[in-house]
């Protein structure tokens, strides 16, 4: 007979045994099934390996859940990644006399609500823009071409950004923390004055933190993926990020 449960369809044999039949026998029942139907079905899963690590399963969970839930993920990630950055860079910056907690929250929300959106969309920005150059995937020249992009254009406009973005989270944070909240004109003079200091430095940082494992990363790493292989490398970048930021 055929019954329904949920979605899945499970073939039930008249001849199949009783539930109290022994192991052997239920054993090649359910081969007789799967043999008459199920195979074509269980052919198209990939085999779990019995024994899998603890590191594969969590890569292999994290892999499917960028798949589903690819721009929350990126955040959630990013979220972890420059917040160890910030401790990093608390612990070694000598002129901070005690962590600061609220420094750590402000560059998570940088990331989270900023940098992860950010790179998200410029990288299917570059895969259009390096498609259009009919550059095939996985050579150096669609590599140089994407590098290119993302160091010339992505890097100088999203660094502008993130020092208006820092500049607002931050008097946000000492806001909530009691302190007046500066007007519109106040916070853009203070940006300018920032970037006038430290943008040049911020920029310059940046190419030599970032133009080598940016190459590798579009070089080899699937498209899905380089938002989380940047945000490892983000952990040095955001150390830097925070002191140059924070000083």
């Amino acid at each position: 007979g055929v019954r329904l449960v949920g979605s899945e369809m499970c073939i039930r044999d008249r001849r199949a045994p009783a539930l109290g039949a022994s192991p052997a026998a239920r054993l090649a029942a359910s081969s007789a099934v799967l043999l008459r139907g199920g195979a074509a079905r269980a052919a198209k899963r990939p085999a779990t390996p019995p024994h899998m690590s603890l590191v594969a399963r969590t890569w292999g969970g994290y892999l499917e859940l960028l798949e589903a839930y690819p721009m929350r993920t990126k955040m959630a990630t990013s979220a972890v990644l420059s917040a160890v950055g910030d401790v990093l860079a608390q612990t070694l910056d000598k002129s901070v006399a005690a962590f600061s907690l609220r420094r750590l929250l402000v560059l998570v929300s940088v990331n989270i609500f900023y940098f992860s959106p950010a790179l998200h969309y410029w990288y299917n920005f570059f895969d259009v823009a390096v498609g259009k150059l009919k550059l095939r995937p996985g050579t150096w020249g669609s590599a140089l071409a994407y590098l290119a992009l993302d160091q010339l254009v992505n890097t100088p406009l999203t660094l502008l950004g993130f020092f208006h973005v820092f500049a607002l989270a931050n008097a946000a944070s000492h806001a909530a923390l009691g302190a007046p909240m500066p007007g519109a004109g106040v916070l853009l003079a203070g940006v300018r004055a920032k970037m006038g200091v430290e943008y040049a430095n911020a920029l310059l940082a940046n190419w030599k933190v970032w133009a080598l494992p940016q190459l590798v990363n579009f070089m080899f790493v699937p498209p899905s993926l380089r938002v989380g292989f940047a945000n490892l490398v983000a952990i040095v970048w955001n150390a830097i990020l925070s002191m140059i930021a924070n000083r």
